[in-house]
């Protein structure tokens, strides 16, 4: 009987307790994470091949219709990606006042192409420039990289550039192969961006 009387008091004990509120476990009166971000800056700069001079003119002089000249080792430019992340270059040419930029010469019609190369020791050859992935537009075209087959790519290509680093680009240019009339000194803009790594 006493046994029973002690299971019924201890019920009624775990009863009551069962039924008491349970306190609140306080959290930390403060906690903190911390936020890490970079705004996207991009900034190119055209160089001579220093890395140090800004180039400003390649100065072809009078050249024979139909004829190809490509910079030369002292005269390439390179291309610095001084933006804050890394990037893909873009590249485009321009008209002239009298001609026109296509991928194939012919009467007043030019062609200039760009490749990317890891170096200036020793410029390419007209064979190392592609008619299908070098061509210049005047509109932007974005580097790629495709095991030697991507726009722009010689041995090295202008795609995911890290910050404060560059390529050097060669330039090949194809004069026409007849002008409409004796026209003078034509000027061609080569233009160089940067757009956020694909």
């Amino acid at each position: 009987m006493k046994y029973l009387k002690r299971i019924g008091i201890v019920l009624l004990v775990s009863l009551f307790l069962a039924l008491l509120p349970i306190p609140d476990v306080e959290a930390a009166a403060e906690d903190t994470i911390t936020i890490t971000v970079t705004v996207k800056d991009f900034h190119t700069v055209i160089y001579e091949d220093d890395g140090v001079t800004n180039y400003t003119t390649w100065a072809i002089g009078a050249v024979d219709k139909s004829s190809t000249t490509i910079t030369p080792d002292a005269n390439c430019l390179f291309v610095k990606n001084e933006s804050n992340v890394a990037c893909d270059f873009q590249y485009k040419g321009s008209d002239t006042a009298n001609w026109t930029i296509s991928n194939t010469v012919s009467t007043d019609v030019f062609v200039l192409m760009a490749i990317c190369m890891s170096s200036n020791a020793s410029a390419p050859t007209a064979g190392n420039f592609s008619d299908t992935y070098d061509d210049l537009t005047t509109a932007y075209q974005t580097c790629t990289s495709s095991a030697g087959n991507g726009l722009f790519e010689g041995d090295t290509d202008g795609a995911s550039v890290a910050a404060n680093t560059g390529v050097y680009v060669y330039l090949c240019f194809k004069a026409p192969s007849d002008l409409s009339a004796a026209h003078a000194q034509q000027t061609i803009t080569f233009y160089a961006q940067a757009i956020t790594a694909a």
